[in-house]
């Protein structure tokens, strides 16, 4: 298991994008109420970026995959565990992603 990875939270795209830091993220709203698209470059350091799709204080069930999403931006937990491209599995739980 690897140190854990502190997510930073960015308000611009293209400055996240620019910045590529390993565990930044942006959340962009989608057409449903309460649904968002969380975008991350993974946490292993490896340049890879991932979206998921994430609800507001709930799991989706009307798409698959999701995860729930506590809502904050500062310190932002997903349910359930998350692999990226085969590259990296663990959990963001309170503002770090953490590797199994």
């Amino acid at each position: 298991m690897s140190d854990p990875v502190r997510a930073l939270y960015h308000q611009d795209v293209d400055r996240w994008r620019e910045a590529a830091v390993p565990g930044s993220f942006v959340i962009e709203p989608m057409e449903e109420p309460d649904l968002y698209r969380l975008r991350f470059f993974c946490p292993s350091g490896r340049d890879l970026t991932s979206d998921l799709v994430v609800g507001m204080q709930h799991r989706p069930t009307q798409l698959r995959p999701a995860w729930f999403w506590n809502g904050s931006v500062t310190e932002p937990t997903l349910h359930p565990e998350i692999t990226i491209h085969g590259d990296w599995t663990g959990v963001l739980k309170d503002g770090y992603w953490e590797g199994s």
